[in-house]
């Protein structure tokens, strides 16, 4: 009997092999086998090249899941994004038995960047309409859907609201798994918005949108719809691009949307929006925006076409629109509706002339007229500029968020005195005025200049007075008896000062029922020190007259 001699390395090998083969596959249950085994690579010690078992393991590309679980809308599409290797290809398998949904996806990374982005239109996926599985899927750019085969029997609904499986393989290795999570539709909101006129059918990164339930005559008209559980439907009408398909949309079982006058000003039933005439003028630019779950619905009002025939919209027409996710659709259990009321005005522009209408401008070169309109913001407006009659400028300004404008006016040049008037082209907008002179006219309140603390005017209190004989005026007195008069100057902004000098003979001789005055003394000289002399030389006075 032959001996065989095992290595160290090669017992490992066989230990490890072992493991392997007895080892449930990823996201099976303890003790179960799907027959779907993770691929692992044996490394030795360094020594020798890696070995890989020839029964569980295998050189299979690696691949994952990039963000985790995948939750959407049913009715929508979902985005399941794939990590594998440089130029690779693998297998998505979507589902399970049980759910009753269950497709497997060939894929394939054909522009090498080692990431694969698959979307799944919820609305088709299952086969429910008869276009076949394949239309359900699809890859983004760089990417490649090679195949897709239903291992389930084809629905005959729109895919269950539930949470289903995912999971990815390689060179038929299991190499992860992950959970897609779809949620039953709804409509939120509808809004309505504006846009400059020239701005109808651009992206909405280029239109200038600002919602608000007034729309100037000529401006865009835009419906914001935010919602969930279309997205789907609509990739899914005919239709050569988004507009189109809008149209097939609204227009079949699955989904609505009307504008009609408000009933509140009709004894009957209100016109509408002939929507089909409409979209064959040309009135509707739809912009789907899954990313934020929204559909801006434009339209050019000057191109809507109307049941009763009417040529357009008119100033201070009030309309009411109505979008409906129907039950018809079978992505929703009971009908889902929003509504909005938008009301259409004249074009015009007020531009702001201050206190008795008139401008007053600064001979600056940074001088601003303001104003509102109610066009819509971004509108570019263009003004007319001119002095003393004579053109002087023409500038133009953009309508801000809260239509407001601001003109940036520069009237350095111009001398003080000069009349101006600034207009609006193809608006009933006039301003006139005139350019100020700052020193004489200063558009601020000028600080007050410091002058000094005015003399205190002193009182006698009702005890002095009742001690006092009525008939009795007290002056101050001095050794000589010819008058002195000193006189401030006038001009410096204090008062003429008088100072009589009266002997006490001359004091006597007062007429009767004089009162004693007390003098303001406005100027420099006067302080509260001189005022204090003052009084206690009348107190001595006061006296004196007492002990005569």
């Amino acid at each position: 009997m032959t001996e065989t001699n095992l290595t160290p390395a090669l017992v490992s090998l066989l230990l490890l092999s072992l493991v392997a083969t007895s080892s449930p596959a990823v996201g099976a249950a303890p003790g179960q086998h799907d027959g779907e085994a993770v691929s692992q690579t044996l490394q030795t010690d360094g020594t020798a090249p890696a070995a890989t078992s020839p029964v569980a393991l295998s050189a299979a590309s690696e691949a994952s899941f990039a963000e985790g679980t995948v939750r959407e809308t049913v009715g929508d599409r979902a985005t399941i994004n794939i990590t594998i290797g440089h130029g690779e290809s693998g297998r998505l398998i979507a589902g399970t038995a049980d759910k009753g949904y269950r497709a497997v996806i060939k894929f394939d990374d054909d522009d090498f960047d080692g990431e694969v982005s698959l979307r799944m239109n919820t609305y088709l996926a299952g086969n429910h309409t008869g276009s076949g599985e394949r239309q359900a899927w699809s890859a983004e750019a760089g990417d490649d859907v090679e195949r897709v085969n239903l291992t389930t029997e084809p629905l005959d609904e729109p895919i269950e609201p539930a949470t289903y499986d995912l999971k990815v393989r390689t060179d038929g290795e299991l190499q992860d798994i992950d959970l897609l999570v779809l949620s039953e539709p709804s409509v939120s909101s509808l809004a309505f918005g504006t846009a400059p006129g020239e701005q109808f059918g651009e992206s909405r990164k280029e239109m200038n949108l600002t919602e608000t339930d007034s729309v100037a005559m000529g401006d865009v008209l835009v419906a914001t719809v935010h919602t969930q559980g279309v997205f789907g439907i609509l990739d899914a009408q005919p239709g050569e691009d988004d507009t189109e398909r809008f149209r097939s949309l609204v227009q079949s079982p699955n989904t609505s949307f009307s504008l009609e006058l408000d009933k509140e000003n009709w004894a009957r039933e209100p016109p509408e929006v002939a929507i089909g005439r409409s979209f064959e003028n040309d009135a509707f630019h739809v912009i789907p925006a899954p990313e934020n779950d929204t559909v801006y619905v434009t339209m050019d009002p000057d191109a809507l076409e109307f049941t009763d025939g009417r040529a357009t919209v008119r100033a201070d027409d009030r309309y009411e629109a109505t979008f409906e996710l129907d039950e018809d659709s079978q992505v929703i259990s009971s009908d889902e509706r929003v509504k909005a009321t938008v009301q259409f005005t004249e074009r015009s522009v007020t531009i702001e002339a201050g206190e008795e209408d008139q401008l007053r401008l600064p001979p600056t070169s940074n001088a601003t007229v303001n104003g509102t309109t109610t066009v819509a913001p971004g509108t570019i407006l263009n003004f007319r500029v001119r002095e003393n009659e004579m053109f002087s400028q023409s500038i133009e300004t953009t309508v801000q968020a809260n239509r407001t404008f601001a003109l940036p006016l520069n009237l350095s040049e111009v001398l003080p005195g000069a009349n101006v008037s600034v207009s609006a082209y193809n608006y009933d907008a006039e301003a006139r005025g005139y350019v100020r002179d700052p020193w004489t006219e200063p558009s601020e309140p000028t600080t007050p200049v410091s002058e000094p603390p005015l003399a205190t005017t002193v009182e006698p209190t009702p005890t002095e007075a009742d001690e006092r004989t009525t008939n009795t005026t007290a002056r101050p007195t001095t050794t000589e008896n010819t008058p002195t008069t000193e006189e401030t100057d006038a001009s410096a902004g204090a008062s003429t000062t008088e100072t009589v000098t009266a002997s006490p003979a001359a004091a006597s001789n007062e007429p009767a029922g004089t009162t004693a005055q007390a003098t303001t003394a406005e100027g420099p000289g006067f302080t509260g020190a001189v005022a204090g002399i003052a009084l206690v030389g009348f107190a001595l006075l006061v006296t004196r007259r007492r002990e005569n």
